[in-house]
């Protein structure tokens, strides 16, 4: 814009001497007496050429003005093209990982150089799974805890493996010693018996998935792949801004952290935003917060996504709610934990539609008196799921941007 302005000023002032020179002339010619003739003053703004107290503009320069203001409106409708979507969520409901398969699926995906950094978060995010599943197994036994009734101690070669696990440093590698160790308990009936209780202390999602893949981790040769970068678990702190380009649709997502202490983060991202899209954990319902063992996961977003919905920043904007993990909510279905205990509300006769559909009312209460939400049930980690749920978000927020600029 700078370029097109001096530009603009530098040819316009020649231009302006060149018309004053011959006017100059014209009137020497036709009255050697007359100092009459008037000064072209050519003046720029936002790239557009106007005369004033003077003679027209010359074709070149009302060409050179149309020119200029094409390219500039041109700009204008581009930035008025992209669509930004704004990943809003409690901790853990798994905003980072729908980002990570936005990159998969339209981004610039992730190659054998963009995997491995990752694989010290395989490592550590492995690590220290069972480091909290061995502190949890030490506090119940020191408390004589029923949680551990009729659970047989470790083994001495099962404790031995727990104190080489316990001693390692931070950020410390997985190689074929510290693998095995990790399978060793990992099968081991304590462990198992712990991890049973899960939802009763921390710790990553993505536990279980890394723990079955001991053989591969362990090895010298180990590069993470796209699905366990997908699983992988790094706290968001600050935004995460990226670009995508959908068929046609031009986005920009942005993503940003979930704990409590990140939200007020959130604040200048609001301005201009198409769509927010709001995710939420099914399986969050018999869970705390990492930063308040007190709250419940799915109480804590619910708030969160009432408190979104009735922001004044968001009165006419799309609103689109990811009910995610909806494979965990299967997997403790599967195991018989019976949803009703944790929660307030009615939630038909526990099966997996059930349970889906009595959230999805939840959160519908929250909305504002004739606002509505575009649902939708996802499993972040599954790619062919998320391509087709994000087919239908791109057509969402493409109408809701339309809609904003008096096109439909």
């Amino acid at each position: 814009d700078s370029n097109s302005n001096s530009n603009s000023d530098s040819d316009s002032d020649n231009n302006s001497d060149s018309s004053s020179n011959s006017n100059s002339n014209s009137n020497s010619n036709s009255n050697s007496n007359s100092n009459n003739n008037k000064k072209t003053i050519c003046i720029t703004t936002m790239g557009l050429c106007a005369s004033r107290d003077g003679p027209e503009q010359t074709e070149e320069e009302r060409a050179r003005s149309r020119q200029i203001e094409k390219v500039m409106m041109g700009d204008h409708r581009a930035d008025n093209e992209v669509c930004k979507l704004l990943l809003l969520g409690a901790g853990e409901s798994g905003k980072s990982t729908v980002l990570k398969q936005l990159v998969s699926l339209w981004g610039d995906g992730w190659s054998e150089d963009k995997r491995k950094p990752w694989l010290s978060v395989v490592h550590q995010n492995t690590v220290e799974a069972m480091g909290s599943i061995l502190e949890k197994y030490d506090e119940w036994r020191q408390e004589e805890s029923e949680h551990l009734k009729d659970v047989p101690p470790l083994s001495d070669e099962e404790q031995a493996a727990k104190d080489a696990i316990m001693e390692l440093r931070v950020n410390a590698p997985v190689d074929e010693e510290v693998a095995k160790n990790l399978k060793l308990l990992w099968q081991s009936q304590a462990v198992q018996s712990v991890f049973a209780k899960r939802n009763l202390f921390q710790i990553t999602d993505s536990a279980e998935y890394f723990f079955s893949r001991l053989d591969e981790i362990g090895k010298k040769d180990f590069l993470p792949s796209e699905q366990d970068v997908l699983r992988c678990r790094v706290r968001t702190t600050g935004i995460i801004e990226k670009n995508f380009a959908i068929e046609s649709s031009r986005f920009l997502v942005l993503d940003v952290g979930g704990q409590r202490n990140e939200r007020k983060k959130w604040l200048h991202c609001f301005d201009d935003v198409t769509a927010v899209l709001f995710v939420a954990a099914l399986s969050g319902f018999d869970q705390t917060l990492y930063e308040d063992e007190k709250q419940n996961r799915l109480t804590e977003s619910l708030s969160l996504f009432e408190e979104t919905v009735k922001l004044e920043y968001f009165q006419h904007t799309a609103i689109i709610l990811f009910l995610n993990k909806s494979d965990l909510l299967q997997q403790k279905l599967d195991a018989g934990i019976d949803v009703s205990k944790y929660v307030d509300f009615d939630v038909g006769d526990g099966s997996y539609q059930d349970v889906v559909d009595a959230i999805k009312r939840q959160y519908e209460k929250a909305l504002p008196k004739g606002r509505m939400c575009y649902t939708h049930v996802t499993s972040a980690t599954e790619r062919n799921v998320m391509e087709k749920v994000f087919a239908s978000v791109k057509d969402t927020v493409v109408r809701q941007s339309l809609a904003e600029g008096g096109l439909v």
